[in-house]
């Protein structure tokens, strides 16, 4: 009979991908691990040895926070900017961040242009809602709804059995996955 792993046992693998994702990553960067990496944090048991900057998603930004905190006592600082899927990537890109979050993988003609190569795992999941704001009308949609809804082939609520009214579809301006 199998046993399920504790919560702990979870973290403490979830950690350790991270950790040696980060550090995959921040190897094919350049980053070293040399003295002018080495930052000393009062308090912490174990000094800094390395530094990690990322940028990206702000979805699962907590979760890494939490992470980063640990990985802290371990010698890794990472800095994390929560600024997007988009951006992050961007930066990724231009080489400004050692690695990047974002809500969807990267692009194949995107990855084709780090020198270094980019390796790709999947660190959390979340669900998206989509929400509207018409009074008197009760809606659950299908699937094949929201995709006409934002295809534009449904524009009214009429169309969905609610009383006649425009919908207008609002989303993200930035890049975000």
């Amino acid at each position: 009979m199998a046993t399920l792993p504790t919560t702990t046992d979870l973290r403490l693998t979830l950690l350790q991908a991270l950790g040696a994702t980060l550090l995959l990553t921040a190897g094919g960067c350049g980053i070293t691990n040399g003295s002018a990496d080495t930052e000393t944090v009062e308090g912490m048991a174990t000094p800094i040895k390395m530094v990690l900057r990322g940028a990206g998603a702000s979805f699962p930004a907590p979760l890494y926070q939490r992470w980063f905190e640990e990985l802290a006592n371990q010698g890794v600082k990472v800095k994390y900017l929560s600024v997007g899927s988009g951006v992050g990537i961007q930066q990724f890109l231009y080489n400004s961040m050692d690695f990047a979050a974002s809500d969807v993988p990267m692009k194949a003609k995107d990855i084709a242009t780090v020198p270094q190569g980019v390796v790709q795992i999947p660190m959390t999941a979340g669900a998206i809602a989509i929400a509207y704001n018409n009074l008197g009308c009760e809606l659950k949609l299908s699937q094949a709804q929201l995709v006409a809804i934002f295809s534009g082939a449904i524009s009214n609520y009429s169309q969905l059995g609610c009383p006649a009214k425009p919908i207008k579809v609002v989303v993200r301006s930035d890049s975000s996955g």
